[in-house]
């Protein structure tokens, strides 16, 4: 049976890897949780799930089988945490700023801001903590976070056990990181990161406010994925409470400059539908992806180098979607990931030029 392309609904499609990354055993950490699965047959898994490649938009994506069902179910049971979410948690604690994720949007959020001639109003969307808005938390609020203020009989309290312990053992993680930071001093070992503070004080200074807007889906982490006992998007809204919570029922006026989506739109359950939909609130969207020679099976679609056609041919003709990486500006991780920005036509045509001159 011919399984029709889930983007252009083509029936050009065939059962092959071509949309996925081609090194062996990418992914394998999503797999080892697959009931399914043996040690005999993982190297075969693009067979058995199966993946399927359209010929006209190049859009891969992983087919309606149990299996892949299963791998969906996983995102939400053995891997409920969000690696990347999670790893930038750590290094808040630490107080280190490494997000290499938002150095390539810092400097285009900076060239937009200066594009246009003010600050601008962001809307982030995705993974709570993999925007501007964490990047500005607070760690002395760290102690505002818990769920339960009403007062629970002995037995109840046994299920908060974890929750009530959660900022001691956060502290004994930041005392050892603070012990191991000191001996990096000693020994002269520590990383210096004057330029991407510089980038990211600067970046600031061109956004007046920030709204997250909590869109669900099956196919990833998002807003529920789990550190500490709390949710991401919990973390990020006790630790940064000037981010305000937002979402596509209660947003209908006074549309933002931008909308961010860093490294999550492939993790969406319908990517395109979501980029049209954040046009009705914000003015243009910015966005990057994994390139599909470089994406596992844990996710659900992959996208050719030329996504913008495919964007632009379900857009009105008013919009236009362009890739700024490779083609328009150098970018720091423009080898695995794609930066497509969208917008109404003649000023993304603007913004376009602008960036060329920069180069």
């Amino acid at each position: 049976m011919i399984e029709r392309c889930p983007i252009c609904n083509s029936k050009n499609t065939e059962i092959s890897i071509k949309g996925y990354s081609s090194r062996r055993k990418a992914g394998i950490n999503y797999w080892g949780s697959v009931k399914s699965l043996n040690r005999s047959n993982i190297d075969k898994i693009q067979n058995i799930i199966p993946l399927y490649f359209c010929l006209d938009c190049n859009t891969g994506w992983r087919g309606h089988s149990e299996l892949s069902l299963e791998i969906d179910k996983i995102f939400h049971t053995k891997h409920s945490l969000h690696w990347k979410s999670y790893q930038l948690f750590c290094q808040f604690l630490k107080g280190e700023i490494k997000n290499k994720h938002l150095i390539s949007f810092s400097k285009l959020m900076i060239h937009f801001s200066n594009f246009l001639g003010r600050k601008i109003n962001v809307i982030e969307i995705g993974s709570p903590l993999m925007g501007v808005g964490f990047l500005n938390a607070n760690p002395k609020l760290l102690k505002n976070i818990s769920s339960i203020t009403r007062k629970v009989n002995l037995n109840e309290s046994i299920l908060l056990f974890q929750e009530s312990f959660t900022i001691f053992i956060i502290r004994i993680y930041q005392f050892i990181g603070h012990v191991k930071n000191i001996l990096k001093k000693l020994l002269k070992k520590g990383e210096v990161h004057n330029s991407e503070k510089k980038i990211f004080e600067d970046l600031n200074k061109k956004i007046n406010n920030i709204e997250f807007c909590d869109i669900p889906t099956s196919v990833g982490w998002g807003t529920s994925s789990i550190i500490c006992g709390q949710s991401t998007l919990k973390w990020l809204l006790t630790l940064n409470p000037n981010v305000n919570l937002i979402n596509k029922y209660i947003r209908k006026k006074n549309k933002s400059q931008l909308t961010i989506c860093v490294n999550y739109i492939d993790h969406f359950d319908s990517p395109i539908k979501i980029i049209k939909e954040m046009l009705l609130f914000s003015d243009f969207i910015l966005f990057n992806i994994h390139k599909s020679n470089d994406a596992g099976i844990q996710h659900k679609y992959t996208f050719s180098d030329n996504f913008d056609n495919l964007i632009n041919k379900s857009l009105d003709k008013n919009y236009l979607c362009f890739n700024i990486s490779n083609k328009i500006l150098n970018l720091d991780d423009q080898s695995k990931y794609n930066y497509y920005l969208v917008g109404k036509k003649e000023i993304s045509l603007g913004f376009k030029n602008y960036l060329k001159d920069i180069k």
